[in-house]
């Protein structure tokens, strides 16, 4: 009997875990289901829509719906196993709590809407262990999830509708867990691009993530890290690695003990932002990873210079934020002290590397090339580490969140302790990839000829090719530790391409400019014509300015809050791209304080004029501080979106005229807060702002690629200015 039970466990263990990553073969079957699971997600996004919930929360909306979902099919499998073994099990969702109780009320709208609101989310979120989930260590994840999100359905026929396509899932469906993995990670994808960053981090393409596990062969029995996992990409992706045996001859003797420990003992990770953690947590279920250990967290406020041998990690993989600036209380806990994010993670991750480990770390351009801190962090790389590989990737491969050049970074950690002053490092294998298989544009379109399989093939061999070459660390050391991608093949770096070249070049591009102008034209003209839409006062649909809450007096002064100084909106992108965090104790005087979707617009000159104008998004715990120079804008979210006051404010005209409104003293001026009180800004209904948003953005991302495709040839930032201008004067007088 004890033999049967054990081989129970293992095939449980073994469904539970393979679910995603043993993917089953496409068949028409599989494809269908595909379709019908395609249908579901679809059905409950536009429920959502006609509720009139964000694109952008989407994702939020049904990543804990699913995650909820699956919690109580796990319950429900795990009570099943107890079953077989005669041994009791307490499930931790039970009762009236359990999603197959509410969750099959849904002829009860208004009653499960008030349930799930009222009842559900203080069991999930309350911290009385009467009240609550417990005090260990799964409730308390519970808590930092539900505290963050909310239920954006306020009508409950919607809701249920919502629910009713969720219950169509089915968790325990080798099936449906694998095309449902498909379909959530491309609505990640489409809703990242068009929030430009939405979720906290860059969304790593999956042909990236591939590439780099196809090299670092991530096995089980290992211990497999990210220190900013976001959505879990490169774990949910390792797992998948781990269990194929058409990827993986490993995978085909897996036992039921390297299965479990598959679960609870190989992934882990670290995340700052609640929605991405839940995200992430959400995309392991969904790759049949349960147990993964994640944790909600600030990596670089608990770095540890001196991390015992048993706590590092065998594997790592990461693309860690980059672009924005830590405080300098933080940085004491690195050996290189530096303000950029990406040189205090690429240290985090040498000091985690355990003995003989591999690592995969994406990093811009300026790591591998620039002077001081990048530039003692690369000396001690090459001496303690073997640099093998160098991945040079294409600008533009993260469009549209950054244009920013970046490299991959693939080095190994020896089994023995390095001598002093003798460098790992004995040569270093460049690849110049200049084509991933997708345009370089904000539609990252796929295109023929990538490059991948060619560097995975010549990877091992080190191959020489017109691609590919091998730099001798005597070299390196000699160009001050520069580890950029130089191709020596070519005979001009500048681009010594032939005269017809270029012009076919410029033929084509300017094929594809006017074919993308055209798209705008036939945009605009199908536009309806001026409706006679209200207009109001600014102050009457905003709070200009609005007062520091109560709240924040009971804040603990080691909170994460952002900090955005000026020079941290970008006036062309008109985004932040360069926040830092802060302990809320440095920030607490002296700075303007904003929250999570104001819009913060610069009021002095010359930083008004120049566009200087932002929504606040991804702010850490939703806090931001930043420069006096901010008015803030809170818009009356059931009145006006925080995008169609932030379209407003940016339009040319309207910094004009504020210019006539300042005042002080030459150099010094400002925009009084009375003049953007006074603001007449036209108000459609919300769907009606919501489509002319989807609209500017549609276009603006044309227009983009129209700026890529002449910067190509001639570059061209002033070429889009004027239109820009114009779509914005059309958006507002209720043209588009």
């Amino acid at each position: 009997m004890a033999k049967k039970k054990a081989t129970k466990k293992k095939n449980a263990t073994t469904k539970a875990v393979a679910k995603k990553s043993a993917a089953p073969k496409t068949n028409g079957s599989v494809d269908h289901r595909r379709q019908e699971v395609g249908q579901i997600v679809k059905n409950a996004c536009n429920q959502l829509n006609s509720e009139g919930v964000d694109a952008r929360n989407y994702v939020e909306q049904l990543a804990w719906l699913f995650f909820l979902k699956a919690f109580d099919e796990a319950e429900t499998r795990r009570e099943e196993e107890a079953a077989f073994d005669d041994e009791p099990y307490d499930r931790r969702l039970a009762g009236e709590y359990a999603w197959s109780s509410w969750a099959s009320k849904t002829d009860h709208p208004d009653e499960m809407l008030e349930f799930v609101d009222r009842k559900l989310w203080i069991k999930l979120t309350s911290p009385d262990p009467k009240k609550g989930l417990g005090d260990d260590p799964m409730a308390e994840r519970f808590r930092r999830i539900f505290d963050n999100v909310r239920n954006y359905c306020r009508r409950g026929a919607s809701f249920a509708r919502v629910v009713q396509q969720v219950n169509r899932l089915h968790f325990s469906s080798d099936t449906d867990v694998h095309v449902l993995s498909e379909i959530y990670e491309d609505l990640l994808n489409r809703v990242a691009a068009d929030s430009a960053g939405y979720a906290g981090e860059f969304y790593t393409q999956r042909h990236i993530i591939r590439a780099m596990i196809e090299v670092v062969k991530p096995q089980v029995g290992k211990k497999v890290y990210d220190p900013c996992f976001g959505t879990c990409g490169f774990l949910g992706e390792a797992a998948d690695y781990m269990v194929d045996a058409n990827r993986n001859p490993k995978a085909r003797n897996l036992s039921g003990r390297d299965l479990e420990k598959l679960q609870s003992g190989t992934f882990y990770g670290m995340e700052i932002k609640p929605l991405t953690y839940l995200l992430g947590t959400m995309n392991m279920i969904l790759h049949g990873i349960e147990s993964a250990n994640l944790e909600l967290g600030n990596t670089l406020e608990v770095h540890n210079q001196n991390v015992a041998e048993k706590d590092k990690y065998d594997v790592i993989l990461s693309n860690p934020p980059y672009g924005g600036k830590m405080a300098s209380e933080l940085q004491t806990n690195f050996r290189v002290r530096s303000g950029a994010t990406e040189c205090l993670f690429l240290q985090h991750i040498m000091r985690n590397l355990a003995k003989g480990g591999r690592a995969a770390v994406i990093v811009p351009e300026g790591v591998v090339t620039q002077e001081n801190a990048s530039q003692k962090i690369r000396k001690e790389l090459l001496e303690q580490f073997n640099v093998h590989t160098v991945l040079s990737l294409p600008a533009g491969c993260f469009l549209p969140y950054t244009n920013v050049k970046t490299n991959v970074l693939f080095f190994d950690r020896p089994t023995k302790t390095p001598t002093t002053g003798k460098l790992q490092t004995k040569e270093v294998w460049f690849y110049e990839l200049t084509n991933d298989g997708f345009e370089c544009k904000t539609s990252r379109k796929p295109m023929d000829g990538t490059q991948f399989p060619d560097f995975l093939s010549k990877l091992h061999s080190r191959d020489d090719s017109e691609r590919s070459w091998c730099t001798s660390i005597d070299d390196i050391v000699a160009k001050g530790y520069d580890l950029s991608a130089r191709n020596p093949h070519r005979n001009d770096e500048l681009d010594t391409r032939q005269l017809d070249e270029v012009l076919d070049l410029t033929v084509s591009n300017e094929s594809k400019v006017q074919e993308l102008l055209g798209e705008i034209v036939d945009i605009v003209g199908q536009a309806s014509t001026s409706p006679q839409w209200p207009s109001k006062k600014l102050s009457c649909v905003t709070q200009i300015n609005p007062r520091r809450p109560a709240s924040l007096r009971d804040l603990p002064d080691g909170h994460a809050v952002s900090f955005v100084p000026m020079p941290a909106v970008d006036q062309y992108k008109g985004a932040i791209v360069g926040a830092e965090v802060r302990p809320y104790a440095e920030v607490k005087k002296g700075f303007t304080y904003f929250s999570e979707g104001d819009v913060i617009f610069a009021k002095i000159t010359p930083c008004m004029q120049n566009g200087k104008c932002a929504v606040a998004r991804n702010l850490s715990n939703e806090l931001g501080f930043g420069s006096t120079e901010f008015h803030v804008v809170r818009p009356m979210a059931d009145v006006i979106e925080a995008e169609w006051i932030w379209h407003f404010l940016r339009q040319k005209p309207l910094r004009v005229e504020a210019t006539h409104h300042f005042r002080g003293a030459v150099g010094q001026q400002r925009v009084p807060a009375s003049y953007i009180e006074e603001i007449q800004i036209p108000i459609p209904e919300l769907p009606e702002q919501q489509r002319v948003l989807r609209l500017i953005h549609s276009i603006f991302n044309r227009l983009s690629d129209v700026e890529s495709l002449k910067a190509e040839v001639c570059g061209s930032r002033v070429y889009l200015e004027s239109l820009r201008d114009a779509v914005l004067r059309k958006a507002f007088a209720g043209e588009l």
